[in-house]
This record gives structure tokens, C-alpha cells and sequence, in this order.
């Protein structure tokens, strides 16, 4: 018997990218899901694919609790998931998370503004701190599900005590998966 496992890590940074190895404002790490229930975001099957994916809907969801207006830019690793969120290209599979991913996108631009909300690439496995701690928190995600098996894991989400800093700008890092 295979089990797939799959997770999606968050790094939200909050102000100007100055600092690289600062550490995020908050972490949310997360399995995979691919039967309804809270957690579920349209995933089929577990896979990086969908870990990505399941990553930058988590990071642009993130974005459309802050203040209307607020500048967003968001890294990823990935640029499968980047494609399926700003192409408008038909999906073979993942066809409810990628919809579920463009019409995130779709409002957090409507809210923040267009040119507010950009997405940008960043190189793999390339000694990023930031990719880094999404790489880990990935992981985390996949362990936490593999542990569990069949029990739905919830959201994990830590603040981190420079969290009480205004969200002027958030980077997240919607990077890695395992």
C-alpha cells in the first residue's frame, strides 16, 4: 500500500525585504488535503504540484485579510504554480484547487490593487533563507500529515514575537514541498 503525503509551507514577512535572514512574522504549515472538510482547498491527489499550489492560495488568502491596499509580494519556487495562477490556460488536473487559486488571486488584486499583489520567482534550492524556512515548513506540513494518516491535521499557524510590527508590506514565501 502507498500513501502520498504532501505539504504546503508559509513564511509571512511583514515590512521592506532588507533583510533576508530576519525571521518571518508568522508560519503556517499545512498537509495537503484531498477530501472535503476544512481544510480541503480542491487538491486531487498529493503531490509537490499540489503543495505549491496549495501554498500560494494559502499565502494569497493570507494577503486578503490585510488592510485594503496593502503592498504583497509573494515568492515562490515554483513556477508550475505561478503559471497555473496568472495563465488563464485550461488544467488537466487540479482543476478545482487551480480555479480556487486564480479566483484568490483574482480578489486579492481587486482589493489591494493590481499592481500591489505580485508574484515573483525565486531559484530553488539556491541558499534562500526565506525559501529555506518554507522548504522546512513544507516538510513539517508532509510529516504532520504522515503521522496522522487518515485524521484531518489542522492549520498551524505561530506568531512570532515581532508580529506587533504593522503589516505594512507582507513577503511571503509560499515555497517547498515535500
Amino acid at each position: 500500500v502507498h500513501i502520498e503525503y504532501a505539504g504546503a509551507g508559509i513564511a509571512l514577512y511583514h515590512g521592506p525585504e532588507t533583510n533576508l535572514h530576519k525571521p518571518p512574522n508568522e508560519t503556517i504549515l499545512l498537509p495537503v488535503q484531498t477530501k472535503p472538510g476544512p481544510e480541503y482547498l480542491g487538491a486531487q491527489r498529493k503531490t509537490n504540484n499540489t503543495g505549491e499550489l496549495t501554498a500560494l492560495l494559502v499565502a494569497l488568502q493570507q494577503a486578503n485579510t490585510h488592510r485594503k491596499g496593502a503592498f504583497h509580494h509573494i515568492h515562490s519556487d515554483s513556477q508550475y504554480a505561478i503559471g497555473r495562477a496568472t495563465s488563464s490556460n485550461a488544467s488537466r488536473k487540479n482543476k478545482v484547487l487551480i480555479a480556487n487559486l486564480r479566483k484568490e488571486l483574482h480578489a486579492c488584486r481587486e482589493r489591494h490593487g493590481y499592481r500591489n499583489v505580485i508574484i515573483s520567482h525565486v531559484k530553488a534550492h539556491s541558499d534562500h533563507p526565506r525559501n529555506d524556512m518554507a522548504d522546512k515548513l513544507a516538510k513539517a506540513g508532509a510529516t504532520a500529515a504522515a503521522k496522522q494518516h487518515t485524521k484531518l491535521a489542522p492549520v498551524r499557524r505561530r506568531q512570532h514575537p515581532a508580529a506587533d510590527t504593522p503589516a505594512r508590506a507582507i513577503n511571503t514565501t509560499p515555497l517547498g514541498t515535500r
